[in-house]
């Protein structure tokens, strides 16, 4: 999905591209493999095989399970590591919990282990907790109208962190990052209340408390603040704050300022009788007594207009006529200034076509911008080092303005003006219906243009949809099979139709896996297997004939970020022909080796006798 449409290409028609073909290769066989005698396992693995599951818990533990493996399922969800379920019930850490699943949620983790419910119950590791009627067992509403999510839950009109009762008055409790939270007794973490020097500490902002009439820092060390007053401590925005003998930024004192007449601005922003602050510097030049916030980070004084402190070129003379247009690109914020006669977007001066200023508005707070003559977006030139304006290459016939001009959802991938849509990698599509723009706009359906006339086209992922009796890479007809051309269920980036298995890439479209057979292709653990081998990426490993995946282990991984280093993971299968040691690299190669039966090694790490 892209933000900005950033490259234009005024000519766009479909046509037949050559699809990438890579033949699956042949794994080296490497006698000098052998099973350690110590692997280091990969850490809460489940590795399911057609009728057993290994678990890996951690980099010594692995047990072997036998359940219904067709049924099993386990989220890739880093905290839930650990958990699983199938028909029949749930698995916490490789033990079986027979349980209705529905309504299944892992709720944290405690000192005992996974705390987690179903729709009936509710679970700490793999104990039932009778005492809790799950219906009623709710995430605590604090006192400001949060949920939460890190432990706190609600029953019988008092607060549970996890399973532990604690003293948190339900009334004023006020969640706070992580697991603590604060009420009109004191401060909680974990459920605990903090203590200092024996005494409850009372909440006053995310960087002070209370104690007694002790300011202390809101901080592991809960460190005395020098001449600090907590009884007159006062909380300026969410940076400053003061009491009666300091001001504050964060959590640090702020000297030589005016406390009485010290207020915040707004943000990073504050100002006394005699200065302007941003952080804890001061803004030079900057008036105190007529220091005030526009919108956004625009501020001004009687002399100046300031971006974040950056006096601006805006003649003040001009401020009256200043409007700014709020703006949001990769989830910061990039608005525009006007001062009747230039426009800025943040602090920058935009180059490009001259622009009708009294028509100028910003498209749903979106980094396009629009005047009675076109639809612009911002780019920038290597060359003269700047941000310009580009027009968006619509058929213009009425002034662009909000009621005309949108964007799609997900990411901005269409941009609509009237009854026409431009997308960056497939170009202009002219004379739209209004079914077509709703469900194009909606992520619905893509467009493509055939032979002159605009068509729907499914989307299968960014780019690749099908449309007729054809699949589509962007603009560009492949050569599969529409009609069995499908997903390989539980697969990320793998395809299949009646001849080939494909491989799709974004940048380079499909990729033809030569030497997998399309019609028994399935995922099986993080391999592709079919009727005759296993694979990963482009290698073959061995024959897939009642293969297993018995444990998988450390082989090379260096540290990341140094040089480009190749990491390599171990795994031990066993098929028809025996057990096989594989050697599976980031890169390159992939190793294999037989492994005897009688090898010594690999009879004590199966514990076999």
């Amino acid at each position: 999905m892209k933000y900005f449409l950033l490259v234009f290409s005024f000519v766009f028609s479909v046509k037949t591209y050559a699809q990438k073909i890579d033949s699956i290769k042949d794994p080296v066989v490497n006698p000098a493999l052998l099973v350690e005698e110590n692997p280091k396992l990969a850490s809460y693995v489940y590795l399911v095989n057609d009728h057993t599951i290994v678990f890996q818990k951690d980099r010594r533990t692995r047990k072997v399970i036998k359940a219904d493996t067709k049924s099993f399922t386990f989220s890739q969800n880093s905290n839930e590591r650990g958990m699983a379920k199938n028909k029949d019930g749930i698995f916490v850490n490789g033990n079986f919990v027979k349980t209705d699943t529905l309504g299944y949620q892992y709720l944290g983790f405690t000192n005992e282990g996974p705390f987690w419910r179903t729709q009936k119950a509710i679970y700490k590791n793999i104990t039932e907790l009778k005492n809790f009627k799950a219906s009623e067992f709710t995430p605590l509403k604090d006192s400001k109208g949060t949920y939460s999510d890190k432990g706190y839950y609600r029953f019988n009109d008092q607060v549970y962190y996890h399973d532990k009762l604690t003293k948190i008055d339900p009334g004023t409790v006020v969640l706070l990052e992580w697991e603590r939270c604060y009420d009109k007794n004191g401060i909680y973490e974990r459920g605990e209340k903090i203590l200092f020097e024996g005494e409850p500490l009372l909440y006053l902002s995310r960087y002070f408390l209370k104690m007694k009439n002790v300011l202390v820092s809101n901080d592991s060390y809960h460190t005395a603040i020098p001449a600090g007053d907590a009884d007159s401590f006062v909380q300026l925005g969410e940076y400053y704050s003061k009491d009666k003998n300091n001001v504050y930024y964060k959590d640090r004192i702020f000297r030589d300022v005016d406390i009485p007449s010290f207020v915040s601005v707004f943000d990073f922003f504050a100002k006394d009788r005699n200065h302007v602050y941003h952080d804890d510097d001061l803004v030079k030049d900057a008036d105190a007594a007529t220091f005030e916030h526009l919108e956004g980070p625009y501020f001004k004084d009687k002399n100046h207009i300031y971006c974040n402190g950056k006096i601006m070129p805006i003649d003040i003379a001009d401020a009256g006529k200043l409007k700014i247009w709020s703006a949001i690109s990769f989830n910061i914020s990039n608005p525009f200034i006007t001062d009747g006669k230039k426009i800025f977007q943040y602090d920058t001066l935009l180059d490009g076509p001259q622009l009708d200023i009294p028509s100028f508005g910003v498209i749903s707070k979106q980094p396009f911008c629009y005047d009675k003559n076109g639809v612009y977006e911002r780019d920038y030139s290597n060359g003269t080092e700047r941000f310009f304006l580009k027009k968006i290459p619509f058929n213009y016939s009425s002034p662009p303005d909000n009621t005309n001009v949108f964007i799609s959802d997900k990411m901005n991938e269409y941009l609509f003006y009237n009854n026409q849509a431009y997308n960056r990698d497939t170009g202009l599509f002219e004379n739209l219906t209004r079914e077509q723009i709703d469900l194009t706009k909606t992520r619905e359906r893509d467009l493509i243009k055939i032979n002159g006339s605009v068509q729907f086209k499914t989307i299968y992922a960014m780019l690749l949809g099908k449309s007729g009796n054809k699949v589509y890479w962007g603009n560009e007809e492949t050569s599969v099979d529409s009609e069995t051309f499908e997903k390989v269920k539980g697969t990320y980036a793998y395809y299949k139709d009646k001849n080939n298995v494909y491989l799709y890439s974004y940048g380079e479209g499909l990729i033809t896996l030569k030497g997998i057979d399309p019609g028994s292709v399935r995922l099986f653990n993080e391999f592709l297997v079919d009727k005759n081998y296993i694979y990963m990426n482009n290698s073959r490993i061995i024959k897939s004939e009642n293969v297993e995946i018995l444990a998988v282990y450390e082989g090379s991984w260096p540290m990341c970020g140094v040089g480009n280093p190749v990491s390599s993971t171990f795994y031990l299968f066993r098929n028809s022909e025996g057990y096989w040691l594989a050697l599976i690299p980031s890169r390159g190669a992939v190793q294999i080796k037989k492994i005897s039966e009688k090898d010594p090694t690999l009879k004590k790490f199966l514990g076999i006798k």
